[in-house]
């Protein structure tokens, strides 16, 4: 699932739950790094980070609940922690 539709589909549990007016912020960062030693490849690192913020507003007060995973299992996860 790419990251507009999860956040569309976010928004849209969001709202069926009462959490209204809501909004998603997203970050995500990609980095490599290499060492080498007389020539040779001696170490390597790739890491992919991502990180969503579910903020809304419930019964007057606002909530907010993140994750790093963009699963189906998270959309429940974020919407619970908003309320």
């Amino acid at each position: 699932m790419n990251i507009r539709e999860f956040s569309d589909r976010v928004l849209a549990a969001a709202k069926a739950a009462g959490i209204d007016p809501a909004e998603i912020s997203y970050s995500s960062n990609a980095s490599f790094s290499a060492r080498a030693r007389l020539g040779e490849l001696e170490n390597y690192q790739v890491s992919d980070r991502i990180g969503l913020v579910l903020r809304g507003k419930v019964n007057g007060r606002i909530g907010m609940a993140s994750t790093q995973a963009i699963d189906e299992d998270s959309i429940e996860f974020l919407v619970r922690g908003v309320m």
